[in-house]
């Protein structure tokens, strides 16, 4: 037979701390009724030792930056954007996901970068601690835009994980 026994070690508990944890039998009895001798007592015994937890991901240090290579377009003419995501969380990160849709007056031509862009979302496998990811995306102003439109495009951080599977919160940047 087999006894699972989860626990939780406490808090205050320094690293390097060796437990131990031993676990005998107590009693027994065979088919006849007789009972486990009690110098016969079989017994094992398992040590762990306490380290230093990870370090808590600080998903406010996941930043995200976006600039354009022009702040006036013409109808026809072609805007680039470059998107950023820089990681200082303390994590190394994966499946990190940016939303990027573009305005309604733009209509996507390219994108290239780490990672892969479709079907307006950014997608970064991993992304390592105190490492950046860039994309570029190039669209074109629709030609029914009128002067003095203002395009705007903004790019959110949707989800990324740490290694314990913890999931960032959000953050954007509008260009």
């Amino acid at each position: 037979a087999t006894l699972t026994i989860t626990a939780v070690v406490n808090s205050d508990v320094a690293a390097g701390t060796v437990i131990s944890n031993t676990v005998t039998v107590t009693d027994a009895s065979d088919a006849d009724g007789e009972s486990l001798p009690g110098e016969n007592k079989p017994q094992d015994s398992v040590d762990i030792t306490v380290t230093d937890p990870e370090p808590e991901t600080d998903w406010s240090k996941l930043e995200i930056d976006k600039t354009a290579d022009k702040t006036e377009v013409t109808p026809g003419e072609e805007v680039t954007y470059t998107i950023t995501v820089t990681n200082n969380t303390g994590s190394d990160l994966t499946n990190v996901k940016v939303s990027e849709v573009l305005d309604k007056n733009l209509t996507f031509v390219d994108a290239s970068g780490d990672g892969t862009y479709a079907d307006s979302v950014w997608t970064i496998p991993s992304l390592a601690d105190e490492t950046s990811a860039t994309l570029t995306i190039t669209a074109v102003v629709n030609s029914d835009v009128a002067a003095g439109t203002v395009i705007s495009n903004t790019v959110t951080v949707t989800d990324a994980s740490d290694a314990n599977r913890c999931r960032a919160g959000i953050s954007h940047k509008t260009v």
